[in-house]
C-alpha cells in the first residue's frame, strides 16, 4: 500500500470514530432530557 492510501485510510477511520463519539454524546444528552421530562410528568401527576 502506498503512503497516500495509508494516510487516507487512517483519516477515514479517525473521522468515523469522531462521528461515532458525536452520536454517543448526542444520545447521552437525549437520555438526560428524557429523564428530566419523565420526572416533570411524575410531579405533575402527583400534584393532581
Amino acid at each position: 500500500m502506498s503512503d497516500q492510501l495509508k494516510q487516507c485510510a487512517v483519516f477515514i477511520l479517525k473521522s468515523q470514530y469522531k462521528i461515532r463519539l458525536k452520536k454517543f454524546k448526542h444520545t447521552n444528552e437525549e437520555l438526560e432530557l428524557a429523564k428530566l421530562q419523565s420526572e416533570k410528568e411524575k410531579k405533575k401527576k402527583e400534584l393532581e
